[in-house]
């Protein structure tokens, strides 16, 4: 009965079928039979041959990092200061350490599992090569000369925060480790880590290792001159209560350096200004920060010559919170002392001191039938209650106001929140490294992860994603978007979930 030609469209595609009608005697009817043709290409049916998957790899957790990088000027920064190669190794580092950090023998799988490895083929990742390479960059100025584009491009000069940390190592080669103040309370010997975080943006600026046995006065005038040299003259520098010594003031104040820092209770001109200020209870003092009352007192400390401006606040809802933790620790601590058995072999001194800490000035003892009898120091309580809710700020330079000079001190959690993400997430320690030039080429790489991972966290604050994840937590949900390579090399993009389309469009990324 004859044949034809019939089209057919499938969204954007179009397809040939043939046709064929018949006649079925046994119900004695015409029947079609439909045969394909193929696709139509330029006007002809062309059997277009089915592709299958050649190759599965990672991409989604990738994207956030990538768009960082390049929003940050990272690559650019880096290709004008190494070559091609070289550049795209160390990002790839770097972007390890933000997402799923391994060791330096896994390193080429991973990137061989990731889009980078099509992205930048051909890069050296083997662990001898990146033993190599670390150590050029250690042995090079280009980690200097980064952190100087670094800090002209995202320094903005308003309020810096600089802080130290240690790290330990067992390594027997690495000249910077000294001995010295451990802030990690151990016994090994150590590089102090210094580190400048921009606090309007939370971006680690710069950093630098001291050896060991440096003390803090020489790393903060070290810091100001690093600072100044590379373009900021405008600011404000922010440091913890560590630093507050007579010796680091009166070098701060000799090199004309604007910050702002907590007075010690160490120091006995900070517990006589306190201790005067018996009116800060007074009405004429009474504001309001974020919704709850304070009051703030102007005040003036003489440490030697120097004379520094600052702020002493009281704040009552923090005295209660203070007062109420303080005395709960007391009661527990009381009872495990009363608790406590002595053995024939123990000293009850040593027993003692180990069992109380820091609140053994709070506690005396007899020994009486193998047992602590203990007594509460109504004197030392009292002094310590006193202080509670009292917490002074000093400053030099151009005055804050109050409340602008506590929201900035408040701020300073900025660089011990990277410390322990460049320790912890970053996976900077323990440092196995062996050469202080490896290690010099390691810590860079690890604080172009770090400013990564800041910058993102500041992304999913910012979006409202820290609500619902974490960084690990997202960067898994975004995990199950691949990419795959079929046998003819063509690239396709796995269909992404809901949740994955969601923090793709929160943080405005194309996939």
């Amino acid at each position: 009965m004859g044949s034809f030609i019939r089209k057919k469209k499938d969204g954007d595609n179009e397809y040939f079928y043939e046709v064929t009608t018949t006649y079925d005697p046994s119900i004695k009817r015409s029947r079609q039979k439909v045969k394909y043709l193929g696709k139509n290409i330029d006007g002809k049916p062309s059997r277009v041959r089915l592709c299958h998957p050649k190759t599965c790899f990672n991409y989604g957790e990738l994207l956030p990092a990538l768009n960082i990088m390049k929003e940050l000027g990272v690559e650019d920064i880096l290709q004008g200061l190494l070559n091609e190669k070289d550049s795209m190794a160390v990002q790839a580092l770097a972007l390890n350490r933000v997402l799923k950090p391994v060791p330096a023998l896994m390193l080429e799988s991973w990137y061989e599992s990731s889009i980078l490895c099509k992205m930048h083929p051909g890069l050296r990742l083997k662990s001898q090569h990146i033993s190599e390479l670390l150590e050029r960059l250690g042995s090079d100025d280009v980690p200097d000369r980064f952190m100087d584009r670094w800090t002209r491009a995202h320094g903005n000069g308003a309020a810096l925060v600089f802080d130290i940390t240690s790290l330990s190592s067992h390594s027997t080669q690495i000249s910077l480790l000294e001995y010295g103040y451990n802030r990690e309370h151990n016994t090994l010997e150590q590089v102090n880590l210094g580190m400048v975080v921009d606090q309007k943006t939370g971006l680690p600026l710069m950093y630098d290792l001291y050896p060991g046995s440096i003390v803090d006065v020489l790393t903060l005038v070290n810091t100001l001159k690093r600072i100044r040299t590379r373009g900021i003259t405008e600011y404000s520098l922010v440091l913890d209560r560590g630093f507050f010594s007579k010796g680091n003031i009166r070098e701060l104040v000799r090199e004309k350096a604007s910050f702002i820092i907590p007075g010690s209770h160490t120091l006995k001109s900070v517990k006589e200004l306190i201790s005067t200020c018996r009116d800060i209870r007074n009405p004429v003092y009474l504001e309001k920060y974020n919704d709850k009352t304070i009051y703030v007192k102007p005040v003036k400390l003489e440490i030697d010559e120097v004379t520094l401006n600052g702020f002493l606040y009281y704040s009552p809802t923090r005295e209660q919170d203070e007062k109420e933790c303080f005395m709960s620790r007391l009661y527990d601590m009381r009872t495990r002392l009363q608790e406590k058995e002595l053995q024939s072999w123990m000293n009850p001194q040593d027993t003692f001191e180990s069992i109380t800490g820091s609140l053994q000035p709070f506690f005396s003892y007899k020994v009486r039938e193998n047992r602590f009898i203990v007594e509460i120091k109504n004197n030392a309580v009292a002094q310590r209650l006193n202080k509670m809710g009292r917490f002074l700020l000093l400053y030099h330079g151009a005055a804050p106001a109050w409340d602008e000079c506590l929201a900035m001190y408040r701020e300073k959690d900025l660089v011990e929140k990277a410390f322990k993400t460049i320790k912890s997430d970053v996976r900077l320690k323990p440092l196995n490294v062996k050469k202080t030039e490896t290690l010099k080429g390691l810590l860079f790489t690890c604080f172009l992860a770090l400013s990564i991972r800041m910058r993102l966290l500041r992304l999913m604050k910012e979006n409202g994603l820290l609500k619902e994840y974490t960084v690990e937590s997202m960067l898994f949900e975004l995990e199950k978007l691949k990419k795959i390579e079929l046998e003819n090399g063509e690239m396709i993009m796995t269909e992404p979930t809901k949740k994955v389309k969601e923090i793709l469009k929160t943080l405005n990324l194309e996939p």
